[in-house]
């Protein structure tokens, strides 16, 4: 894409890496990661976030230039609810967590959000 000067558009809808794919996962994620940064400022990189997205498969998205989401279908964070109800002891939704109203009215990660 960089070589001909093509935009980057990525659909996701991906709850991460996995524990049991271990370090191999994380350095795929680090060559998407590479690429973004290779490309930014270069061509137009935009993300379609089209459901549940969590830990690594968030970080690609949130270094493009324009995220658009699906209302009450996707969502953006790093751990989900359950990991944080563990960890604080806070009962929080997928939708206040990282849900498309959250981004782009509260975090400003995401430029729209959609109807399904």
């Amino acid at each position: 894409a960089v070589r001909v000067g093509a935009p980057v558009i990525g659909l996701n809808d991906s709850g991460g890496a996995r524990i049991q794919e271990g370090v191999d996962s994380l350095g795929g994620y680090a060559d998407v990661f590479l690429r973004n940064v290779e490309a930014s400022g270069v061509i137009p990189q935009l993300s379609l976030i089209m459901g549940p997205c969590a830990g690594g498969a968030v970080y690609s998205p949130a270094m493009t230039d324009f995220i658009f989401m699906v209302k009450h279908t996707s969502y953006m964070f790093v751990t989900g609810p359950n990991v944080v109800k563990t960890v604080t002891q806070e009962d929080v939704t997928q939708e206040v967590l990282g849900g498309a109203d959250t981004h782009t009215s509260i975090s400003g990660v995401a430029h729209n959000a959609y109807e399904n």
